[in-house]
């Protein structure tokens, strides 16, 4: 198959021109190795979501991390707090379920919904394991 420029989705290097993942996720590895948050922005079709899928797997293969890759673009409409934080502690849950690194993580697994202010940190922060941090 010969290869073509990708505007629909995440970028496969087999079919797709692209830039290699090294050059895109430079740096980030120093921002969570120092426990420090970062912003990806840019425009649309731009290669975030492949540059970040690619970060996932640079962090896995490392050994030092699990990492995680979850959208939450399916629950975008949800205007209300309560009903949006539970949608994304779902989401988190189902991602960790289907992932093979993590799937072993019971994630959420006796999650409390009745306090929806609390519940993705007491999710998270658990004594079940931290699936989202170093190893």
């Amino acid at each position: 198959m010969k290869k073509f420029f990708n505007t629909t989705g995440p970028c496969n290097p087999n079919k797709h021109y692209m830039l290699p993942a090294q050059e895109r996720c430079q740096g980030l590895t120093d921002f969570i190795d120092n426990g420090q948050y970062f912003v990806i922005h840019a425009a649309r079709q731009t290669g975030k979501t492949t540059m970040l899928l690619d970060l996932v797997k640079q962090l896995n293969a490392s050994g030092n991390y699990y990492g995680l890759y979850c959208s939450l673009e399916s629950i975008q409409g949800l205007d209300e707090a309560e009903k949006g934080i539970a949608a994304i502690n779902h989401k988190l849950q189902f991602c960790v379920e289907f992932s093979e690194l993590l799937s072993r993580f019971p994630f959420a697994k006796d999650a409390d919904y009745t306090q929806p202010s609390i519940l993705l940190t007491k999710t998270t922060n658990s004594s079940q394991g931290i699936p989202f941090m170093p190893k």
